[in-house]
This record gives C-alpha cells, structure tokens and sequence, in this order.
C-alpha cells in the first residue's frame, strides 16, 4: 500500500490536506501527518497536562481506550460550508489525548494551541465528536458536543458552551472544578466494546495511530432550513402588557441545538451543536402569547469508513447536524399557559427584562422543527445574555412568575399573571 505524502506545515492548513480520506500506512507516517495537521509538536505522553475538553460517559464498560477516538469538525464557515457531495475536512485527535479514567469513563484533552485555524471561532468554540467502537471495529455509539475557552478563572480551560454565561458567573463565586462538557454515550447492546486486532500494513501493532484504525468520515448529501423556537413570552391577557424578544447586532448570540444520528435502525437523537450568530432582530412588542423562532440550517451527512484496518463490511450510517442560523425570524401565537405558576412575585410598571446568563437557560426538548425530516423535534437550549434579552412591558404593577425557586431573574421562561 502506497504511504501518503508527508506534509509541510502550511499557515492556514487547506482543505485537501484536512480530509482524513488520507491513511497512514505505518505508525511513523502517521505520527509525523498527525503532528502537521494539528500544528502541534507536542509529544503524545504530556498531553495529560491539556485542558480537559470532554468527560465521556459510557453506557457500556470498555477493556482501553483505543475503542474510543475523537475528531474536531470546523467551526468556521468557510471552511464547514462544504458543498453537497463533498466531504467534510475533519481533524482526527491522537489517541493519546483520550485517557481513561475508569471502564466507562473517558476524558477528551485538547490544547487550544494546537487547532488549525477554521476549527476554532471568534468566541472561543471547537466541535468535538467522539466516537466508539467495538472489536470488529464497527460504530458502537457517536455524540458531538461544543466547548468554550474559559475566562476569568476558568482562563485555560475548556467549559460547555451551551451553559458558558451561567458556569462563568459561578465561577467569580466558588472554586471552579473544570471537567469540560460532560456527555452521557448509549451503546449499541448487541457490541462487545474492547480492543482490536489494530496492525499497520507492516503487521506491526498500532495502538496509538489514529489514522490506521478504521475512521469514520462525513460527506454532506444536502441540507434543510428549519425552524426553532429560542424561548417565550405570555403577558398578562388584558390587551395592555406587551413582550418582545430582541437580539442584538452588535454581539454574537448562540444557542445549542440537538442532533439525530442513523445507525440502520431509525433516527435516534444523539449529541448537540452550540451555533453563535452575528446578525441582530428585535421583534415587535405585541400583547399575544408567542414564541420566537429562529431559522437553523441542518446538514445531513452520510459517514463512509475510511483506513487501513477497514474490513470492507462496515455499514454506512447518517446524521443531522446543525449548521448555521440563516438569519430567519418569526413568531407564532400560543392559544395556552404555561403549566408553572409559581416562584412569582410583584414587579412595577414599567419595562422588565431578562439578560443575564447566570441562571436558567431556555430549554425545550421540542423546539427543533425537524420532524418531517426525522419524524421527531430536537432539543433547544438558548442563553439570556447581553445579546439575547426578553422584555415585558406593563402601564401597571402586576405578578410575575418563572420556573427557577431562585426567582424570576433566573428563569429561563416567564409569565405574567
């Protein structure tokens, strides 16, 4: 088998060189590809002094950490802006930055100083998708998830991007313990996780090349524009409290959207993608009970399996993935209250607002639109921030309530009574 050329470390790492379509054949091809790709000359056993990215949780004990590998997806959108037919340009971690820290515990290190450009934004966030398999090699589970570079005290280390404002305020008031994005992974029941007969072309034993073992790959087949719903208002019903939701377009929002993976057995939801956008909307105050949507754009991707210890029967399987917020609005009325109606309390006339991103988020475990596409909703996890902020606004004193015992200042969703 032909070895693929050795690289030259280049400013900006193109695409072409990115696409792990490109295997070694022998363990030091590897290391020496690996090492350029990343821009990294850190040797393999001081990467248990990296920022812990990712803590992994297994619903399945695992015999090593060879069974799991992790890759990073490009987060800048010139460069994850593949077009249909084209494979996404991932970049594969060395095995040594996944450590094992009990049968089903795993952490994913990952130095900042060593992402190619356009895997790392503006605001500090890389994709991490992990994956699993078992002795034959085939996907036994896949998730991704997002972090963000601390600041403060949490300077040097990775946190969840989708609860970034809330573990930064809490850090400024306790002692943060970084783990990174904590993921909880089901396995397929019918795999036997453990490690593989991995030999390089040469029959050497390979157990920290990443690029000889069999890797999964993504190609884009297309992508969809659907809606999602990023939080709530419900005034009180007398025509004169109004409520609006605004975004703002001198800072860049985001919120984490869920994911759905195919294995060969029907769409399961599987992992999440935190999306930040710069574009800016304040909707109209209105009296209705409404939601706000935004637009999000989903790929759908089709991951063939790649390497040199690819037996040839391993299945192709699919994804959803969020990519971008297009910029698209609306609101849709609601005909119904909210269940909650208490933490409330009394707020004067005037404008109140909600924008602080210490205390709940808004959730909803529906608020993906996606089921003509999937025949089920994914999940929405949307901040109050600066940039994101929600208003009511009443001529009168009147009763509030929210869903978090703290108070409504910290309630990820609102009413008024």
């Amino acid at each position: 088998m032909n070895q693929p050329p050795v690289l030259s470390p280049p400013d900006r790492v193109p695409r072409s060189t990115l696409r792990w379509s490109m295997m070694c054949a022998l363990v030091t091809t590897c290391t020496v590809a690996l090492s350029v790709v990343m821009g990294s000359s850190v040797a393999a056993n001081e990467s248990e002094s990296e920022p812990t990215a990712m803590t992994v949780r297994l619903s399945q004990e695992v015999s090593t950490a060879n069974a799991v590998t992790a890759a990073l997806w490009p987060r800048d959108t010139e460069v994850l802006d593949v077009k249909d037919g084209e494979e996404v340009p991932l970049v594969q971690l060395p095995q040594s930055a996944i450590k094992q820290q009990r049968p089903n515990l795993f952490e994913v290190h990952l130095n900042p100083d060593d992402i190619p450009d356009g895997y790392l934004d503006k605001q500090g966030m890389a994709d991490i998708e992990v994956s699993v398999r078992d002795t034959k090699q085939h996907l036994a589970g896949q998730s991704t998830g997002t972090v963000q570079l601390g600041v403060g005290k949490l300077e040097g280390t990775w946190v969840d991007a989708g609860a970034y404002d809330e573990i930064v305020a809490a850090s400024r008031s306790s002692e943060p313990e970084s783990v990174g994005l904590e993921v909880n992974m089901d396995l397929k029941e019918t795999t036997t996780t453990g490690d593989s007969d991995r030999r390089t072309a040469s029959g050497d034993e390979s157990p920290t090349c990443i690029a000889c073992v069999c890797v999964p790959s993504p190609t884009k087949l297309y992508e969809k524009s659907v809606w999602a719903t990023i939080s709530t208002a419900y005034p009180k019903e007398n025509g004169q409290s109004k409520a609006w939701l605004e975004y703002s377009k001198s800072y860049s929002h985001s919120s984490t959207f869920g994911m759905a993976v195919n294995f060969g057995g029907g769409f399961e939801s599987s992992g999440t993608r935190t999306v930040s956008g710069s574009w800016g909307q304040k909707w109209a105050a209105e009296s209705a009970k409404r939601s706000f949507r935004v637009q999000v754009a989903y790929g759908y991707y089709r991951y063939d399996y790649k390497g040199t210890d690819c037996d040839g029967d391993e299945e192709s399987y699919y994804r959803w993935r969020p990519i971008r917020e297009t910029g698209g609005t609306k609101d849709i009325n609601l005909s119904i209250n909210p269940s909650f109606s208490d933490h409330c309390t009394t707020v004067s006339k005037g404008i109140w607002s909600r924008y602080r991103g210490d205390g709940k988020a808004y959730t909803n475990s529906r608020g993906v639109k996606i089921q003509d596409y999937l025949g089920f909703k994914l999940s929405v996890k949307s901040n109050f921030a600066t940039e994101k902020t929600l208003h009511y606004n009443a001529p009168y004193e009147r009763e509030m309530c929210g869903n978090d015992s703290r108070g409504i200042g910290f309630s990820g969703k609102h009413r008024e009574l």
